[in-house]
C-alpha cells in the first residue's frame, strides 16, 4: 500500500472515530468458525443456516438466481452446501448478513441503496460467470460489499445522500474523488476500514478500497494487489453492467479502464455486447436478487 493511501486511511479513521462499525452477526461468525476448521462439518453448516428462516430463504433465492447460472434448482440448504461447497455458501451468507448488521438504516435513501447494492452484486456475479475469472458467489459478495462504507458515511454526514447522488453522476471525476473534495474522505476508505474490521479476505478489502480508482492496476506489479486483480476486474465489469441497465452514463473509471478490464478478463468487444444484452434481459425480467434479506 502506498504511503499516500495509508495517510488517507488514517485520516478517514480519525474522521469516523465515534461512529460504530457494526460487528459481524453471530450467525455469520458461527458459519465462518465452522468453515475455518481443518475438516468443516457440512451438515453443521447447513443446520446453522437453517436455524434462521430469513437467512435460509435469502441463500436459496440468491443461489437460484439466473445470474449464478446453475443447471438445476437448489431445493434446500443441505443441497446448496453440497453443491457450492463451504466457501461458496459462506460467501453468500457473508453478503446477506451485511444488511442485517445495519439494523437502524431504514430510510428512503437506504432502501434505494440496498436495492441498488443487490443489483450491483447480481451484475458482478453475472460478470464472473461470463469471464470465469472468479466464482459467482465470491463476485456476489464483493459486489454487495463494494459500497459498504456508504451506510457509515450516512451516520457521520447527515447531508451525505445529496453528495452521494452528485458523486455518482459526476462527469469529470470519480465518485470517490468527488466525495473527498466535499467531505475530506470517501466511502471506499471507510468501507475498507469496515472490511478489515469484519476480517474479510484481503482481495475483498482491496476491491472495496480501489473500485473507484482509475489507476491502471491491471498492469501494475504491486504485491498488495496481485490477488485482487481478477476480482477487481470482475467488479469493474459488474459496475459497468449495472450502470448500463440503470441507464446511467458510463463511469469515469470505465472510460479509463474499460478496454483494459475486458482485455484482462479475455472479454472481446462482441462478447461484451452480448453480456450487456443478457444483463438488460435479466434485469427486465426482474431476476436480480436484492439485498434486503435477512433483516
Amino acid at each position: 500500500m502506498s504511503a499516500q493511501r495509508a495517510v488517507e486511511l488514517e485520516h478517514a479513521a480519525g474522521l469516523m472515530k465515534g461512529i460504530m462499525i457494526p460487528p459481524r452477526p453471530t450467525a455469520l461468525l458461527d458459519v465462518l468458525n465452522e468453515r475455518s476448521r481443518k475438516e468443516p462439518d457440512l451438515k453443521h453448516i447447513s443446520d446453522l443456516i437453517s436455524r434462521d428462516v430469513a437467512l435460509s430463504a435469502g441463500v436459496l433465492r440468491i443461489v437460484n438466481s439466473p445470474f449464478f447460472g446453475l443447471q438445476r434448482k437448489v431445493s434446500s440448504i443441505d443441497h446448496a452446501v453440497r453443491l457450492m461447497g463451504v466457501r461458496g455458501v459462506a460467501n453468500v451468507v457473508t453478503a446477506l448478513m451485511l444488511h442485517s448488521a445495519f439494523t437502524n438504516g431504514k430510510s428512503r435513501f437506504m432502501d434505494r441503496f440496498w436495492n441498488d447494492s443487490g443489483k450491483l452484486a447480481a451484475m458482478t456475479s453475472l460478470a464472473a460467470r461470463a469471464s470465469g475469472a472468479i466464482a459467482p458467489d465470491e463476485a456476489y459478495a464483493i459486489g454487495l460489499f463494494a459500497n459498504c462504507g456508504v451506510p457509515l458515511m450516512l451516520r457521520k454526514f447527515p447531508d451525505y445522500p445529496t453528495i452521494y447522488d452528485r458523486a455518482r453522476n459526476a462527469e469529470d471525476t470519480t465518485a470517490a474523488a468527488y466525495e473527498d473534495g466535499e467531505l475530506g474522505t470517501d466511502h471506499t476508505l471507510v468501507g475498507y476500514i469496515m472490511g478489515k474490521s469484519w476480517d474479510l479476505p484481503e482481495p475483498f478489502c482491496q476491491c472495496i478500497l480501489r473500485h473507484h480508482d482509475a489507476a491502471d492496476y491491471f498492469e501494475a506489479k504491486e504485491d498488495d494487489i496481485a490477488d485482487a486483480g481478477p476480482p477487481l476486474a470482475v467488479l469493474h465489469l459488474g459496475k459497468h453492467l449495472y450502470r448500463q441497465v440503470q441507464e446511467l452514463r458510463p463511469s469515469v473509471e470505465w472510460a479509463t479502464l474499460g478496454a483494459i478490464v475486458c482485455r484482462y478478463l479475455g472479454v472481446a468487444p462482441e462478447e461484451l455486447a452480448d453480456l450487456e444484452a443478457d444483463a438488460a434481459r435479466l434485469s427486465a425480467e426482474g431476476s436480480a436478487p436484492d439485498s434486503n434479506e435477512p433483516q
